[in-house]
């Protein structure tokens, strides 16, 4: 799933607005629009999402072939 589709999912599971998590992060509704529709955001700003919504961040390597993850 992509990077705003799946933050997308989890405010919808939350029940939070972007509006509402842009305003636990200081930012602008508009900002964070920016960050989650270019699919480019860094570990550090992941976890500040993470932290907003209240949520533990897990990111994992998953084999191609095998699918195992790691």
């Amino acid at each position: 799933m992509e990077l705003d589709k799946y933050i997308k999912k989890v405010l919808i599971d939350k029940d939070v607005k972007q509006v509402e998590l842009a305003e636990r992060l200081n930012i602008s509704r508009a900002s964070l629009g920016g960050l989650i529709s270019r699919n480019k955001m860094g570990v550090d700003k992941l976890e500040e999402i993470a932290n907003a919504l209240n949520c533990d961040l897990k990111i994992s390597f998953i084999d191609r072939e095998t699918h195992k993850e790691f």
